[in-house]
């Protein structure tokens, strides 16, 4: 009941999806952590600060920020993953585009 009388009387943005980049208040937020944690360093939340909806979307936003395109263009970045690495590791990595370097990791001792 509450959440419905929210959308009804609530903002316009309660039944809309949110900016690409995540919440603008949530961003600020994010940036302001950071200038806690790190002083010195500022983050712009406008164009230094995204909010990703999941470990995937995160991975596949890392990825395709890093791979140089000139590279890409004439073959494919080798991008080394620690095993065992997630299933949609691959498919990532493919749309990015790199190669997958796996290297086996073990326990100490």
């Amino acid at each position: 009941q509450a959440a419905a009388e929210a959308l009804l009387v609530g903002s316009a943005a309660a039944n809309q999806y949110s900016a690409p980049a995540g919440l603008s208040e949530l961003r600020e937020e994010v940036s302001r952590l950071y200038a806690r944690l790190y002083p010195g360093d500022a983050y712009d939340p406008a164009s230094e600060v995204i909010i990703c909806t999941s470990g995937q979307e995160s991975l596949n936003a890392a990825l395709r920020a890093c791979v140089s395109e000139q590279v890409s263009r004439g073959g494919r970045d080798g991008v080394i993953v620690f095993e065992p690495y997630f299933p949609f590791t691959q498919g990532a990595l493919d749309n990015a585009p790199a190669v997958m370097q796996p290297v086996r990791t073990h326990a100490p001792g």
